[in-house]
């Protein structure tokens, strides 16, 4: 499955950028209750309910683009961001592929991933306010 959304964020590219690979400024997202730092590659996200997802950065070039390798036991894919200096502004094209690796309908599973990056799209942005 894949989801794509372009968006803009009233802010400089620099900073956008640094807020997307800042593990320790995470409660601009809703769904997190913490964010572990492994190493410079890895990282562990836990929902509001403790549920890990496990990270690892695959590519990153400083303000231009930056791409994470996901898993857990409800999917397994690849995020990307690429991103651009847009006037004042910054804009980011998001590109999630996924599949899902529960036993779960797949159709139940890909209606909750289409809720979920919704959210997360709104998270971001709404991440400076």
């Amino acid at each position: 499955m894949e989801l794509d959304e372009y968006i803009v964020i009233e802010e400089p590219l620099s900073d956008v950028y640094t807020s997307f690979k800042d593990f320790k400024n995470f409660h601009w997202r809703h769904d997190l209750k913490n964010v572990e730092k492994l190493d410079q590659k890895h990282y562990i996200e836990y929902s509001r309910k403790n549920y890990p997802t496990f990270y690892t950065v695959s590519k990153k070039k400083k303000d231009v683009f930056y791409e994470l390798e996901l898993t857990n036991n409800w999917l397994e894919g690849k995020i990307s961001y690429d991103f651009e200096k847009v006037e004042l502004s910054t804009k980011v094209h998001i590109h999630l592929v996924v599949s899902f690796v529960d036993s779960k309908p797949v159709f139940i599973s890909k209606r909750r991933l289409k809720y979920y990056f919704k959210k997360y799209i709104s998270d971001i942005q709404n991440m400076g306010k």
